[in-house]
């Protein structure tokens, strides 16, 4: 191949780009058509379509060429070109194990040209490339020049790149120790603070060791950081993701959101941009810009209500006013946001939790049609009420703590005192307190 003849035209695999295409076009057509009624799905096999005549199209009209002071790109419905001149670096990228090459113009005004595997295995593209500054090679040579300088280390180069390896495997240490920490109290929650204090514990640890090890550790993303320092993301994410799983899995007996989970926003706010303010003030030296910050804060939102919430319902130590509630219809919802749910009645008008109560699996699956259920309402811990569900079967036996402010009738003769309470009718409201922190209800 003359390596000096120009233009070079470099195209997709339009074989592959016409099968896909078809694939997503002909189900709509031909088989999915004949038995789908419901209207919305025709509408997603339309999009499918729509996608499908794209990569048709752009099997036969997409195509890059390269001349010898310009490449031009040429697309469905537009084109771009950038002369030679005006290209400031390039930069080599694997999207899903395919290698692509940014080429980056120097002016914000003109638009960025990407290349695939096709130009990328042509050797006249790569003598096309000298002279064009790599940016991969160029922060190389600034991460080994770092490292060179950096008197913490010792050795030479390829023995300070070791120790830099090993201290990048210290926030994970940090991260699996803490994930296992978690896991342990999701199954074993007890003493109950300790449910409250490991979720928690998370950002504060990160922002100690960015605090007292900021020579070490970031908050930015391992993507654009210096080669030495590691992210301390992780912990950050753990805590969120944790209290999400606690009140998403709803197990029974486990912590619930406050019934006026409204009431939630405010101090989540004010805790979120507390929290985000200190971990900028310990990275100062950082380049950290608004998305960073913003990385942060969005995540410590969920942090910072689920924190209170955890600490409204697992450190409630008042009584709870329990009520009996008739299941009146039951359901669940499907994908992402999956979950139960049971439609209850009170005749008693002093009831004022949910009417549609989200229950745990073990509960949906006891309670059935104009079943009885009970229901506690917490005041909670932080003086934000929350609700409570078990099931309570008509025809078994009250607990005593449920039982006891009732008063049983004399017994007949020959009946004994168990037989007596038994003849009490079955209240809509029993107007008893409970101990919230010593019965599961």
């Amino acid at each position: 191949m003359n390596i000096d003849s120009y233009p070079k035209i470099y195209r997709p695999n339009s074989v592959i780009l016409c099968c896909l295409g078809l694939l997503l076009i002909l189900p709509g057509f031909t088989v999915f058509s004949r038995y789908i009624t419901d209207p919305s799905i025709y509408l997603i096999l339309a999009g499918l379509a729509g996608v499908g005549i794209f990569l048709i199209l752009g099997a036969f009209k997409y195509k890059t060429l390269l001349y010898r002071d310009r490449i031009t790109q040429t697309g469905v419905f537009s084109s771009k070109e950038l002369r030679r001149d005006d290209i400031r670096a390039y930069r080599q990228r694997t999207f899903k194990g395919a290698p692509f090459l940014d080429l980056l113009p120097a002016d914000s005004r003109l638009k960025t040209i990407t290349v695939t595997r096709t130009a990328l295995n042509d050797p006249a593209f790569t003598a096309w490339l000298r002279g064009l500054e790599d940016l991969d090679a160029a922060e190389t040579k600034a991460v080994d020049l770092a490292l060179a300088q950096d008197d913490h280390l010792s050795g030479t180069l390829e023995d300070r790149k070791a120790q830099v390896k090993e201290l990048l495997k210290a926030p994970n240490y940090f991260a699996y120790g803490y994930g296992a920490a978690l896991a342990l109290v999701v199954f074993y929650p007890h003493p109950a603070w300790l449910q409250v204090a490991v979720p928690m514990m998370g950002p504060w640890m990160a922002i100690a060791l960015m605090a007292t090890r900021r020579r070490d550790y970031t908050i930015l993303g391992t993507g654009a950081i210096l080669f030495r320092k590691g992210s301390l993301v992780p912990l950050f994410m753990l805590s969120v993701f944790f209290i999400y799983l606690v009140f998403k899995l709803e197990a029974d007996g486990g912590p619930r959101l406050p019934l006026d989970w409204q009431r939630l926003i405010t101090p989540s706010l004010i805790g979120a941009t507390l929290i985000t303010a200190i971990a900028w003030v310990v990275s100062r030296g950082e380049k950290i810009n608004h998305f960073t910050l913003l990385k942060i804060f969005f995540p410590m939102l969920v942090y910072s209500g689920g924190s209170l919430a955890l600490i409204n319902s697992v450190l409630d130590h008042n009584k709870a006013s329990i009520f009996t509630l008739t299941v009146k219809g039951k359901h669940q919802t499907s994908g992402k946001g999956a979950a139960n749910y049971l439609d209850v009645f009170s005749n008693d008008h002093g009831y004022d939790g949910d009417t549609t109560i989200r229950t745990s699996a073990g509960v949906y699956r006891a309670a059935t049609i104009d079943d009885t259920i009970c229901a506690a309402i917490h005041p909670g811990a932080l003086g934000m009420r929350w609700e409570s569900v078990t099931t309570c079967p008509i025809g078994q036996e009250l607990p005593v703590a449920l039982s006891a402010p009732i008063e049983a009738a004399p017994p007949q003769r020959g009946e004994t005192p168990h037989r007596a309470k038994s003849r009490l009718p079955r209240p809509a409201h029993l107007p008893v307190q409970l101990d919230a922190a010593t019965d599961d209800v």
